[in-house]
């Protein structure tokens, strides 16, 4: 079977296109990654959310990482063409893209006086290289690859959340690490799917991954609750995606999942996740509540 990355399927309404992009102004690259851009805007949607807004600090926040986002894709797209000796214009946009994401995180930093945002960058800039550094070795479809692009996509989530609000509060670790148990989950949830479509020899054995991830995730969410760092109610936001993942274990098939469903499906349930995200911020009025 072909690998299906995740990042292509889960969290999207569409069948994987492989690694080209399509072409924006000026002949941006702008990947068709569905997955990877439902990550990052519904991490910015639960940051903004666990902040209780978003204002100007916010939408500067979520126009350097989409920059950042495109020009981490337009870096993999230059590894990849140089292979073949055609660099083409990746590295421009690369440079130029990377340059205006930072042109806006120090007007955050400096204008907003978000000096956090420095050293979470960092971090960031840390997902992305490293990142590169799989895809260059064509391991990016692997489990660990893509484990690392989601979690460095869940940084907007702390990222958006400090950068609307100033604070750094236990709501916005808590909703981070919710959202990137999501997330994480989906990839364990997705591969499971596509790879075992049907019942067959060893379907339950693979499954126990996908399954035991889930409930491993609401129960780190109960502790974060327990411990005063996430609302309860943010407990309910992994539920249904947890009952899916165990239900997608136990049952039997007698026809392959389409991939297309897999996709809708699983931008079902990032809807409902957000939606009780929202929720649970509301219930404590956000990071400064």
């Amino acid at each position: 079977m072909a690998q299906v990355r995740h990042t292509d399927v889960a969290l999207a309404p569409a069948p994987p296109h492989g690694r080209e992009g399509v072409r924006g102004p000026f002949g941006m690259p702008i990947p068709k990654q569905y997955g990877a851009w439902s990550v990052l805007l519904a991490a910015f949607v639960v940051g903004a959310a666990a902040a209780g807004g978003v204002g100007a600090p916010g939408l500067l926040l979520l126009f350097a990482a989409i920059l950042a986002f495109v020009a981490r894709y337009a870096a993999g797209l230059y590894l990849r063409q140089r292979r073949v000796g055609d660099a083409g214009d990746a590295l421009g946009w690369t440079i130029g893209l990377s340059l205006t994401s930072l042109l806006l995180g120090a007007f955050l930093v400096g204008g907003y006086h978000r000096w956090l945002l420095v050293p979470l960058g960092a971090v960031a800039a840390g997902f992305a290289a490293a990142s590169l550094l799989v895809e260059r070795a064509r391991k990016d479809r692997t489990t660990y690859g893509e484990l690392l692009a989601v979690c460095g996509l869940s940084l907007v989530v702390p990222a958006a959340a400090y950068a609307i609000s100033g604070e750094v509060a236990g709501p916005t670790l808590g909703f981070w690490a919710l959202s990137a148990l999501l997330f994480c989950g989906s990839v364990f949830h997705v591969r499971y799917l596509v790879r075992h479509r049907t019942a067959g020899p060893g379907r339950l054995g693979v499954g126990l991954t996908s399954a035991g991830f889930h409930l491993a995730a609401v129960g780190a969410a109960v502790a974060l609750a327990a411990a005063g760092t996430l609302p309860a109610a943010g407990v309910l936001a992994l539920l249904p995606a947890a009952g899916r993942a165990l239900w997608a274990v136990g049952r039997r098939r007698a026809t392959p999942i389409p991939i297309r469903r897999i996709g809708y499906t699983e931008v079902v349930h990032t809807v409902i996740f957000v939606g009780l995200a929202i929720y649970a911020a509301r219930a404590v009025g956000g990071v400064s509540g």
